[in-house]
């Protein structure tokens, strides 16, 4: 947050309930004024799929017309100045992600609010996989049990899998930026922010825009001070994080 303020941003930070220690600048917002009643949360909370309700809270984002939406662990390297009426990045060669997110495309917005309907099966862009024994699992417990729920299916079957095979769909992958634009730290890399002997500057490019630091791969960072030579110290100390 601190990172987009930085660059001359405004920031709204949506959320569920009260947030402590939100940075000075930040617009604190009600997430339910964009989740409204248009789907039932339980089974996100159930099943603690959190990822599965971040991604459908950023399509409906993009349905409200509220903004570009950013994950929490992205950094702002340089201020946004784009134009598009898409904006997402690819993050290596398969993906699309959508840690960066803006769609115009009414279309586009419309099947990807799609993919949290009760499913009648794997959805087209897992059923290459079908064969696999994860997924032959689901299959037969969609064929004796019924429908499945989008919390019943993989990890980021609603996220990049699901976002670039929608993208793809509507014959937009063109739009996608080159992956130095959001994603210059590949999510092998993550532990690099830790790394005292790493300097970002070595894979920061003229296009590059933000850092991703790939949340999930740095768990084991939490409980202990990063380096302070670190580029994660360093956003730490600049920032005044403790």
């Amino acid at each position: 947050m601190c990172s987009f303020l930085d660059a001359g941003h405004e920031f709204h930070l949506y959320s569920f309930g009260e947030v402590q220690n939100v940075p000075e600048g930040v617009v604190v917002r009600d997430a339910g004024d964009i989740i409204e009643d248009s789907i039932d949360l339980s089974p996100f909370y159930e099943k603690k799929a959190w990822s599965a309700l971040s991604n459908f809270f950023r399509y409906k984002i993009m349905s409200k017309k509220v903004g570009i939406w950013v994950d929490m662990d992205i950094i702002c390297v340089t201020k946004f100045d784009f134009t598009d009426s898409e904006i997402f990045g690819r993050s290596g060669d398969k993906f699309i992600n959508g840690a960066v997110l803006y769609i115009e495309n009414e279309y586009l917005i419309r099947d990807l609010l799609s993919i949290f309907s009760v499913s009648k099966g794997l959805p087209p862009w897992l059923r290459k996989y079908s064969k696999h024994k994860r997924y032959a699992k689901l299959y037969a417990k969609n064929l004796f049990f019924g429908p499945l729920h989008i919390v019943d299916l993989p990890w980021g079957t609603s996220g990049p899998k699901g976002l670039t095979w929608m993208i793809e769909k509507h014959n937009l992958t063109t739009k996608a930026k080159e992956e130095s634009t959001f994603y210059p730290l590949k999510m092998v890399d993550a532990d690099k922010a830790f790394d005292p002997e790493f300097d970002i500057q070595d894979i920061l490019e003229d296009n590059t825009k933000t850092i991703h630091l790939w949340n999930n791969k740095i768990k084991h960072h939490r409980n202990k001070a990063p380096h302070s030579e670190s580029y994660m110290g360093k956003l730490c100390k600049k920032y005044a994080l403790h």
